[in-house]
């Protein structure tokens, strides 16, 4: 093989960027070199009418085959590689954003109804328990000091039988103890 990569006519620069069958970013070097070379071999057939011979395309040859451009060569491909899983992986996420903001929306929808009744039964039960708390202390209050007192100081009023108290007896004298 000499300096410029070929063997007897050959170029054997797919070998050197591609180095198994399954080497996908050596194979886009590889796209970028033929990229590099159909552009070469347009602009001197522009410029002088003709395809260039393999004389010609010797100076391609080296310069394409240097460390400097395998490097570029591959570089490219990486730049290129990253930017399409960026694009996919963007693309990707922005797909499962929607999703889950949609499903995310459905199940505030469904839960909705639910939590104004959970919201409902919490304040009844608050109100109920209350309403025990109070039954619970008015019973253990009149049970010391009986139900009317208790209703009285609650209401801030003096309750009093309907029945008149009976009259104690007024001593009465007796006939012919009257004095004088």
């Amino acid at each position: 093989m000499s300096t410029s990569g070929k063997v007897d006519g050959f170029n054997y620069i797919y070998s050197t960027l591609v180095e198994h069958p399954d080497d996908l970013l050596g194979i886009v070097a590889y796209s970028f070199y033929k990229q590099q070379k159909i552009e070469f071999m347009q602009a001197f057939s522009a410029e002088h009418d003709r395809a260039p011979h393999d004389a010609e395309l010797r100076a391609f040859h080296i310069a394409s085959n240097s460390p400097a451009s395998i490097a570029m060569y591959r570089a490219k491909a990486d730049s290129l590689a990253r930017d399409f899983v960026r694009t996919v992986l963007a693309r990707e996420v922005d797909e499962v954003q929607e999703r889950s903001d949609q499903e995310l929306n459905r199940l505030v929808r469904s839960f909705r109804p639910n939590f104004w009744l959970g919201v409902a039964q919490s304040l009844f039960s608050s109100v109920l328990f209350v309403l025990l708390i109070g039954v619970i202390v008015f019973v253990a209050w009149s049970s010391k000091f009986g139900a009317f007192h208790v209703i009285g100081e609650v209401m801030g009023v003096e309750i009093r039988d309907s029945v008149p108290a009976p009259r104690s007896p007024q001593p009465q004298s007796l006939p012919g103890l009257d004095g004088p």
